[in-house]
């Protein structure tokens, strides 16, 4: 079981990493330095290509309805999770809609857009929270090994940008974007 969901424990990973990030460039801004909106723009766009996607919609075919299909102990957290999922798309374009008010109106709009960005990030990371405290250990006692190999290989087919993204995806360019853009230590970029 040690090497079941390699590929989701490390897309997790990532995803927190993104999360880190754009909690700290939040901050960063929150405290008066200055920090290049696009940062923000990547960032969101990563959450939306490579979670919203891809992993999402392959822990809800993979991981949640192999689960469904063993036991029901798991169900009701399993729907709050999906009712998540389902709302993804629309709370990433919230924030953007935030950002998109802070870019335009300038100090004015600032601290919405940091307040919206301090809750997607405390809201994501729970959902996180949920899954791996809560559904993993039901998942790990319920599921077959027929079933960890099927799941763990559906996760296998479009890997994350920051794990060895498949080359015709590329979604590993918009990462090394994110990387030179943001600010130190976050990124590369300037710190100005």
């Amino acid at each position: 079981m040690s090497n079941k969901l390699r590929a989701f424990y490390a897309e997790h990973e990532s995803i927190a990493a993104v999360l880190h990030a754009l909690q700290y460039l939040a901050e960063e801004l929150e405290h008066g330095h200055k920090v290049d909106a696009k940062v923000f723009r990547q960032i969101l766009y990563y959450l939306d290509v490579f979670p919203e996607r891809f992993h999402h919609p392959r822990e809800d075919q993979l991981l949640f309805k192999a689960l469904k299909a063993r036991t029901h102990e798991a169900d009701e957290i399993i729907a709050k999770l999906e009712k998540q999922h389902e709302n993804g798309a629309g709370r990433i374009r919230d924030l953007e809609q935030a950002l998109l008010r802070w870019e335009v109106g300038g100090e004015i709009e600032k601290n919405d857009f940091v307040r919206a960005t301090k809750e997607f990030v405390t809201g994501y990371r729970a959902h996180i929270r949920l899954e791996e405290d809560e559904l993993m250990p039901m998942a790990r006692k319920s599921l077959t090994d027929q079933d960890w190999d099927r799941i763990e290989a559906g996760f296998g087919e479009h890997r994350d940008p920051l794990h060895d993204a498949k080359p015709e995806a590329d979604p590993s360019e918009l990462f090394r974007r994110i990387l030179y853009i943001a600010p130190p230590p976050i990124g590369l970029g300037s710190p100005a």
